[in-house]
């Protein structure tokens, strides 16, 4: 019986291209290939063997990284731009503000209800200091 894999999401699906590897990891054996293969050449008469190979690794390893390595479902690239923007880039205290317009408007009301009630008050004190005023000058009249 044939048994053909379904992925339970499209995304997962990658086309496999050759041994069950994507373009994307071939082109990165292939970047590895090409570039420590001359230099481990390179740098065996110079450095020797052990230390050419661990020089080699420590090249090779972020371009097998960028093939192959997978976090959460990003490739190492979108993983290293998102990690950058949320740790550098966008603030990390967030402040949590709104606008209550509703407020605003109370307070406009309210500063208007004070106002008018302030000159109401001011305009009685002035009533009731001339009141006081014209009952000693009639007080004093009458001594």
């Amino acid at each position: 019986m044939i048994e053909i894999r379904i992925p339970k999401d499209i995304n997962e699906y990658k086309e496999k291209v050759f041994f069950g590897l994507t373009l994307r990891q071939i082109l990165a054996i292939v970047a590895i290939i090409v570039i420590n293969v001359p230099a481990y050449m390179l740098l065996t008469p110079t450095l020797g063997g052990d230390v050419a190979g661990w020089v080699i690794m420590l090249n090779a390893a972020p371009i097998g990284a960028v093939g192959f390595v997978k976090i959460g479902g990003m490739h190492i690239e979108q993983f290293a731009i998102l990690f950058i923007f949320t740790n550098f880039v966008y603030p990390q205290n967030r402040i949590y503000a709104t606008e209550n317009i509703y407020e605003e408007l109370a307070n406009m009301v309210q500063a208007e209800k004070d106002a008018i009630i302030q000159e109401e008050f001011e305009a009685r004190l002035k009533e009731e200091r001339y009141r006081l005023q014209q009952e000693e000058r009639q007080r004093r009249a009458g001594k």
